[in-house]
């Protein structure tokens, strides 16, 4: 399957992250799990992991999502953004509601197609 086929795949980490923190691990169900927290702590890690998670086809949990902000969790954009990331790639999205501070997406085959997302607020299309 796709998923066992993208265990193998190996991940460098970032000398930015402080030395106290583990290297990322798989869960119990083979996704790659996430710290959205580290760094800055806002939206950017989960938007990228969303992003490579649809392309590169492995299943992911993002944890501590916007931990760093004022309001923690997804705000309508994020779930917008994510919500069109999974049309794309066909995939499967879990606990991603707005206020969420854990997701799951479990991404499928990407489909050539049309999209369409609403932010519902003002939002920047980078920041989908």
């Amino acid at each position: 399957s796709k998923q066992t086929d993208n265990r193998n795949f190996s991940f460098k980490i970032m000398e930015a992250f402080p030395k106290e923190r583990p290297h990322q691990e798989f869960d119990s169900n083979g996704r790659l799990v996430i710290d959205g927290g580290v760094l800055e702590g806002g939206g950017q890690i989960l938007r990228n992991a969303a992003a490579l998670s649809c392309i590169l086809g492995i299943p992911i949990r993002v944890t501590n999502i916007r931990a760093g902000r004022d309001k923690p969790g997804l705000r309508p954009q994020h779930l917008s953004g994510l919500e069109l990331i999974a049309k794309v790639c066909g995939g499967k999205l879990d606990k991603c509601a707005v206020g969420s501070c854990e997701i799951t997406l479990d991404p499928g085959q990407i489909r050539s197609n049309s999209f369409v997302a609403d932010t519902k607020t003002a939002g920047s299309i980078c920041l989908l």
